[in-house]
């Protein structure tokens, strides 16, 4: 997740390397900014502070969420803009969920990469329209949405479920730029298919940065960690470049 109560972390990407913020773009001290390339002609910006958000003005910030807030900034640029066409799973059930969901989505397809990851991919991508969304199953049929069948077909499978949560990792494959993870999808299950549910938020916290830096009094602090990178699929995108 992207947000710890009042701290709220802000994530920006940018057709160029943009200036990284100073103590002159926040409300307070209470801030902190991370920067570094995310794929060849992206950069990822992520800055923290305490209360609203950090709103750049530079046109080259083309894709910017915060949950809090519900701050959704969309320019897009060619096929990269707020959405998703992939799901990458990193534990052993995500292999018979993920086949069994592609069985269930016309024109998906479910890929096992090394070591021990597994993809679905979409055909078409979802372009979201809020940088969080929540699911119930008992629900899903009251929502048409091209997302909505997506999480139905993951909440659905036919084998049995055990209680507890997945974590999945989801992003944008774009022909401009690649593997870009631009959310992070969550399945909770009660033990009863009627009790699943699914949380989507949208942060690229799991993408690995080249070039990193890190400034502001908060840099180190613990609500500017990030958790464990995610090393994006190195296949090709199994579809024709849409």
């Amino acid at each position: 997740m992207d947000s710890m109560g009042d701290w709220a972390i802000t994530t920006h990407w940018s057709l160029k390397q943009p200036r990284m913020p100073d103590a002159r773009d926040f409300p307070d001290e209470r801030w902190a900014a991370r920067l570094g390339r995310v794929a060849p002609g992206l950069w990822q910006l992520e800055t923290l502070q305490k209360y609203g958000h950090y709103q750049p003005l530079d046109e080259a910030m083309v894709v910017g969420a915060q949950v809090n807030d519900g701050y959704l900034l969309n320019r897009g640029v060619g096929s990269f803009f707020a959405g998703w066409n992939y799901i990458l799973g990193m534990e052993s059930s995500a292999a018979a969920r993920f086949t069994e969901a592609a069985g269930l989505l016309e024109g998906a397809c479910a890929l096992p990469l090394p070591p021990r990851q597994h993809l679905l991919c979409l055909r078409e991508p979802i372009r979201v329209e809020h940088p969080h969304t929540r699911w119930a199953l008992d629900e899903s049929h009251l929502d048409a949405s091209p997302a909505a069948r997506v999480i139905e077909a993951l909440l659905a499978p036919g084998h049995a479920l055990r209680r507890g949560s997945i974590e999945l990792v989801v992003g944008l494959h774009s022909r401009e730029f690649g593997w870009v993870h631009t959310g992070a999808l969550t399945l909770f299950f009660e033990g009863t298919f009627a009790s699943a549910r699914a949380e989507w938020v949208m942060t690229g916290q799991r993408n690995p940065l080249a070039d990193e830096r890190v400034d502001g009094p908060y840099a180190d602090s613990i609500s500017m960690a990030r958790p464990e990178p995610v090393l994006p699929p190195t296949v090709p995108w199994p579809f024709e470049p849409w």
